[in-house]
């Protein structure tokens, strides 16, 4: 992979200099082939939410987000990553200190203006685009040029981003909740809009993840679909009737 690296780097060559920074081990030799990717060719700039360590993101966090968030504005994956930068190390917090409930870990995000725009994009963009085909191909394309690389490599793919399901779970209760309290307080109107947010986000945009595996759902998190409502808490609005959304 050295080799290949500064062949890479001598002749200028972004998509394999984007593929070893996948490959790699996240790292400063990593990230410095992938910003060399990117500024060789900007269409690359997906490679930021491609790499992970221990099932985390690793990107930089301010130019490479930034760029990404630039880039693609009407795919929900970047706003997605943007949010579990600011929530993740508060569900880590939790978790050294004891097992959390529901209701904590909700609670440690929902109060975070940036978290809830975040999420508010994320929920309102009209695709979600995880990168996973253009990952794919890259892999493919670098792999058929260069035969001599292991077989191996294709391993990587597996390593691949999956949906944030923690923070979609979190922010769509927090939505069913907001209905509720609308509803209570006789606002069945903004109660049926904030409850068909997470309809069609549901329904819409991530039924159309092409997955990993068919059981990708299940194996990337814990949580399990709850009856009437799928990954979120059943509502308890009385004033309206939500749809049931598709199964993502």
């Amino acid at each position: 992979m050295r080799n290949l690296a500064a062949r890479a780097e001598r002749e200028n060559d972004a998509r394999t200099l984007a593929f070893v920074s996948l490959v790699l081990p996240h790292s400063e030799r990593a990230t410095t082939f992938a910003n060399h990717a990117v500024a060789l060719d900007p269409a690359l700039v997906w490679i930021y939410a491609s790499s992970r360590v221990d099932g985390r993101p690793e990107f930089e966090p301010k130019e490479g987000l930034a760029r990404l968030l630039e880039s693609d504005r009407d795919n929900a994956v970047p706003e997605l990553l943007a949010a579990r930068i600011i929530s993740e190390p508060r569900y880590y917090a939790l978790i050294s200190h004891h097992t959390p409930s529901d209701q904590e870990i909700e609670a440690a995000v929902t109060t975070d203006p940036a978290w809830i725009a975040h999420m508010d994009r994320a929920f309102r963009a009209p695709r979600y685009d995880g990168y996973f085909d253009r990952h794919w191909q890259l892999t493919r394309e670098v792999w058929n040029h260069h035969p001599e690389l292991s077989a191996s490599v294709i391993f990587n793919l597996w390593v691949h981003s999956l949906p944030e399901v923690l923070s979609i779970r979190n922010y769509g209760n927090y939505l069913v909740h907001s209905a509720q309290r609308a509803s209570d307080g006789g606002h069945a109107a903004e109660a049926e809009t904030l409850l068909k947010r997470v309809d069609d986000f549901v329904a819409g945009c991530l039924s159309k993840v092409k997955p990993i595996s068919n059981t990708w759902w299940v194996s990337a998190s814990p949580i399990k679909p709850r009856p009437n409502y799928g990954i979120f808490t059943k509502p308890r609005v009385t004033s309206i009737r939500p749809s049931k959304p598709s199964s993502a």
